[in-house]
C-alpha cells in the first residue's frame, strides 16, 4: 500500500468487497470458516465511466487514462469492469458544453462517475453539472491547486459529489540545483506561458519556478504563447541566446514536446519539463509524474464511488512530486557528466518503463 494513503483512509473501499465470515468454529485447534464475498459488479451504480481530457494529443493525459483504466479493471477483477467512454474537449468550451456534457446528461443513469483531467476541464464539468443539477459523482486529477480552482473548499473536509487527486508543489530548489550541476553553463532560462494570463496571474507553479530561478541568479525570459496556435513556431525565434527551455503546468504547450525537443536540439538548448510524459516524448530532463501514477489513484477513487461509496467518506489524495530526476537516455548518452552529476541522476528510468 502506498504510504500516501493510510489504512484508515481506504478501509471503506476494502469493506465494500472484503470476504465476510458466515460461520466459524474451532476443532482440535483448527479454525474452520465459511466465507462469502459480495459481488463488486452488483454494487455498481452505473455500467459506464466517463473520462474527459483536455486534448487527445496530450501524452500526460493519455498515460493518465491508461492508469485509470488499469486501476479500475484490477479493482473489479475477476468480474467484468464498467465500460469506459473517453472524451476529448480539444480545449473547446463549445465542444465540452454543447457536445460532450449533453451526451453524458442524456445517458446519466448509465454512468457511475465522471473523471476529469486538469483544472480547466474539471471546473467546466463541475459548473455544467451544477447549472443542470446533475448528481453524478466527479473525480478530478492533474490539478495542482483544487481549492484555488474552486473544485473543493479545503483539503481536510470531504465534500459531496466531488473528490480527486492533486499534485503537490514541486521542490524547485532541488530541481535548479540538479540543473546547474549537470548543465553548469546555464545562464538564461526561457519559460513559456499561456498568453491569456500575465506574469502576475499565471499559475502558482510557474511563479514559484521563476522565483527560484531568479533566486539562484539565473536570467529568466518569460514568453507569452497563444496555446491554440503553432506553439513551436512561436517559441523558435526566442531560443537564440538561451540555454534552457523549461515548461511547467502548461499541457497545451507540453503536448508539443516531440517538436519542441527537435527544435531545442537544433538550437543546442536543453529542454526541461515539469512532468515526465514530456521526457518520454523527447525532453532532456524532468521531474514529477508522467500521468500514470495520478491515473492509478483516480481509478481507485472512481472504483469507490462506482460501488456506491459517497464522496463524503473519501479524502482527496495529494500525490507528492518525486525528487528523483529523470533524463532522456539520448541526453545521457550524448554528454559527459561529472561524478556528482551522475550521482544526482543515478535513478534514470529508460523510455517505456511504464
Amino acid at each position: 500500500m502506498s504510504n500516501l494513503i493510510t489504512r484508515d483512509e481506504i478501509g471503506s473501499l476494502e469493506g465494500a468487497f472484503a470476504p465476510r465470515s458466515l460461520l466459524s468454529l474451532s476443532i482440535f485447534g483448527f479454525r474452520l470458516s465459511c466465507l462469502f464475498a459480495s459481488s463488486r459488479r452488483v454494487k455498481m451504480t452505473g455500467k459506464r465511466v466517463a473520462i474527459i481530457i483536455l486534448h487527445h494529443d496530450s501524452a500526460w493525459e493519455r498515460r493518465a487514462v491508461k492508469g485509470i483504466v488499469v486501476s479500475i479493471m484490477n479493482c473489479y477483477s475477476p468480474e467484468e469492469p464498467p465500460l469506459f467512454d473517453v472524451f476529448s474537449a480539444e480545449n473547446s468550451s463549445q465542444r465540452l458544453n454543447e457536445e460532450i456534457m449533453p451526451i453524458i446528461e442524456q445517458n446519466k443513469k448509465q454512468y457511475a462517475a465522471i473523471i476529469t483531467s486538469g483544472p480547466w476541464v474539471s471546473s467546466g464539468v463541475k459548473t455544467y453539472m451544477t447549472e443542470h443539477k446533475m448528481k453524478l459523482p466527479q473525480v478530478f486529477l492533474g490539478v495542482q491547486d483544487p481549492v484555488g480552482a474552486g473544485l473543493i473548499k479545503n483539503f481536510e473536509i470531504p465534500q459531496a459529489g466531488i473528490v480527486g487527486v492533486n499534485n503537490a508543489a514541486a521542490d524547485y530548489d532541488y530541481c535548479v540545483t540538479v540543473l546547474k550541476e549537470i548543465f553548469p553553463v546555464v545562464k538564461t532560462v526561457l519559460v513559456p506561458y499561456d498568453s491569456t494570463t500575465t506574469p502576475d496571474t499565471m499559475d502558482l507553479e510557474k511563479r514559484r519556478l521563476v522565483d527560484r530561478l531568479k533566486y539562484r541568479e539565473l536570467e529568466v525570459r518569460l514568453l507569452p504563447v497563444d496555446v491554440n496556435g503553432d506553439v513551436p513556431r512561436q517559441i523558435a525565434p526566442h531560443l537564440a541566446g538561451v540555454n534552457v527551455l523549461w515548461t511547467v503546468e502548461e499541457p497545451l504547450i507540453q503536448m508539443h514536446a516531440k517538436k519542441l525537443s527537435r527544435l531545442c536540439a537544433d538550437y543546442s538548448v536543453l529542454f526541461c519539463s515539469g512532468e515526465l510524459a514530456s521526457v518520454f516524448q523527447g525532453a532532456d530532463i524532468g521531474w514529477g509524474d508522467s500521468g500514470s501514477l495520478q491515473g492509478l489513484y483516480a481509478g481507485q477513487l472512481c472504483f469507490a464511488v462506482s460501488i456506491g461509496i459517497p464522496t463524503i467518506r473519501l479524502k482527496n489524495i495529494e500525490v507528492m512530486n518525486s525528487a528523483t530526476t529523470r533524463t532522456n537516455p539520448n541526453f545521457s548518452d550524448g554528454c559527459a557528466l561529472s561524478d556528482s552529476a551522475t550521482i544526482l541522476i543515478r535513478d534514470v528510468i529508460p523510455l517505456g518503463w511504464e
